[in-house]
């Protein structure tokens, strides 16, 4: 049977970025031991890193995923943004983060191949750069 409220794949798109982005924010609650001590800084710093989260998005889960897409298959270009996404973060954050970055930027290219949008990937790491901000 028909929903009377249809979903569009652009709202489930948006829905599953929100809810893999809190699940990103799930370490950084774990390691935290319940405390919340909200971050401190500015709307100028959440509208920077909102727009550099998406750039990262546009450019390794859209067009470097679609160009390994076409020569490769998904899986690869799953793999390829995945690392790329890692070592665009090493100056960043280090060596030692590289696992959880690998681990991040997987979940990240699954959720481009299964919803077939850039957008929820760009929801994703939007959503979880925001949280993780507060909870720091």
């Amino acid at each position: 049977s028909r929903s009377r409220f249809p979903v569009r794949a652009r709202d489930r798109a948006l829905g599953a970025g929100l809810i893999v982005g809190a699940l990103l924010c799930l370490p950084v609650l774990l390691t935290r031991g319940g405390e919340l001590a909200p971050g401190t800084g500015s709307v100028r710093w959440a509208a920077v890193v909102g727009v550099v989260a998406l750039a990262e998005e546009v450019f390794l889960r859209g067009a470097l995923y679609d160009a390994v897409d076409k020569g490769w298959g998904p899986d690869a270009a799953i793999v390829v943004a995945a690392v790329a996404f890692a070592a665009l973060h090493v100056p960043l954050y280090g060596w030692h983060v590289v696992p959880l970055d690998l681990v991040v930027g997987l979940v990240l290219g699954e959720l481009r191949r299964g919803t077939g949008s850039v957008a929820a990937p760009a929801v994703a790491h939007i959503t979880a750069e925001w949280v993780a901000w507060f909870l720091r």
